[in-house]
């Protein structure tokens, strides 16, 4: 894995700041991927791939950021409630 970590942290940063990075194409995605779902980043790591013209790859998670997104949501209305 730590070959990809730079590239996860570069995708993240892409995520939180918009700037977008070269990876000519070489990107393990699986690895990448499994990563994020073991640290639960799902959602930066699409918005850094979508930054960085990895389009298809992203549209496949757009499924798990939206599950992400109805926990945060739920989490703020409970948090109303409290």
């Amino acid at each position: 894995m730590s070959t990809n970590n730079g590239k996860i942290i570069q995708l993240i940063k892409s995520a939180i700041t918009g700037e977008k990075y070269d990876f000519l194409g070489q990107l393990d995605f699986s690895e990448i991927l499994s990563f994020a779902r073991k640290h639960k980043i799902v959602p930066l790591i699409y918005h850094g791939l979508v930054n960085c013209g990895f389009f298809d790859e992203a549209k496949n998670l757009m499924q798990e950021v939206l599950f992400y997104i109805q926990i945060n949501e739920f989490q703020k209305l409970f948090l109303k409630e409290i």
